[in-house]
């Protein structure tokens, strides 16, 4: 198990961390309380067959014919496994809670799969409750700020690394897409003030909109996987081109993430004047594509798999605008 969690994420390293100390610990009970763990076996064995088995000084059976071991060390390793589910299901939920405690590398990933910030036992506090929220959407709009920098990335250097951190990432935000929405309708269930409960369908709209700017980085990925296993080429205008616009959505992702904390109105139309920016930028990307497609410079594959990742960079620009102008409604 600890082989096979190498490179794996930190949930699959505490869970393997937590069971070989359980492991552990039964291994040590059986070895300090072993004449009795032999005698069990012995017990069970006698009784489950019509052998007479003999007990020897040094630990071991004899006066027993092979199916006879064959019964003794299933039942000494079904003992065993008794002992560890014993020790292990009442420790689950201790373990649950205070893991990322007790282990040292527990905080050393931000893409963890579950919400870092919520707590259900503040729901009957509203104005808290709210700031949790809060924490954990800007953590969202970190996180797919980032996957729109690592797709960018991808674009110059293709890495099989990134593309699986790009995919952690991609289901990260859909587990606290879910969280973060639970939690937030079960705060709207509680007696509220008229500010809180206006913000609660805006931090709704704003927690979609961030897992669909996700959803758009991971289709840029798979375009780029495709890209690369299937050896396709594009023009070096064409790189050009998908680079540069690349460029101008990774500056709007900023400004809807400077958004979340600094909500100068200024933003707002910046935001809008590169969106314009962005979709003409895309028109005339569609238009160069068909053009070089006319003229034989660029093959069908490419031409689709270009155009796919086009549309996916101007959809994060909408969805990014999408959250500002969601954040404006509470401050107009």
């Amino acid at each position: 198990a600890g082989i096979g969690v190498i490179g794996g994420s930190m949930t699959a390293k505490r869970t393997v961390l937590f069971y070989g100390l359980v492991t552990g610990v039964s291994l040590t009970l059986v070895l300090v309380f072993f004449p009795w763990f032999l005698q069990s076996i012995y017990w069970i064995t006698s009784w489950m067959t019509s052998e007479p088995m003999i007990i020897q000084g040094a630990g071991g059976f004899s006066g027993f014919s092979n199916a006879v071991v064959a019964r003794a060390l299933s039942n000494g390793y079904t003992l065993f496994v008794i002992l560890l589910s014993v020790l292990t299901l009442p420790c689950i939920g201790f373990f649950a809670r205070y893991s990322n405690k007790f282990f040292p590398f527990s905080n050393l990933s931000p893409n963890e799969p579950h919400a870092q910030y919520l707590d259900f036992r503040v729901i009957t506090t509203p104005s808290l409750a709210l700031l949790q929220a809060g924490s954990e959407l800007m953590r969202m709009a970190q996180v797919t700020h980032s996957m729109v920098s690592d797709c960018i990335g991808q674009l110059y250097d293709y890495s099989a690394r990134k593309s699986k951190l790009i995919s952690q990432k991609e289901t990260m935000l859909d587990v606290v897409q879910k969280e973060l929405s639970s939690y937030l309708v079960e705060l709207a269930r509680q007696p509220l003030a008229a500010e809180i409960a206006a913000e609660i369908p805006v931090i709704l709209g704003a927690v979609d909109c961030f897992e669909g700017i996700g959803d758009c980085c991971e289709s840029v990925q798979e375009c780029l996987h495709r890209k690369k296993e299937e050896n396709v080429f594009f023009s070096d205008a064409a790189m050009d081109e998908l680079k540069a616009l690349a460029g101008q959505v990774s500056c709007l992702m900023a400004l809807a993430v400077e958004f979340l904390t600094d909500t100068e109105l200024s933003t707002i139309d910046r935001a809008h004047a590169l969106l314009k920016t962005i979709h003409v930028e895309g028109e005339a990307l569609k238009a160069n594509h068909l053009y070089r497609l006319s003229t034989g410079a660029c093959t069908v594959l490419a031409g689709l798999l270009f155009m796919d990742m086009v549309a996916a960079f101007v959809r994060v620009a909408d969805h990014a605008l999408a959250s500002i102008e969601r954040g404006r409604v509470l401050h107009t």
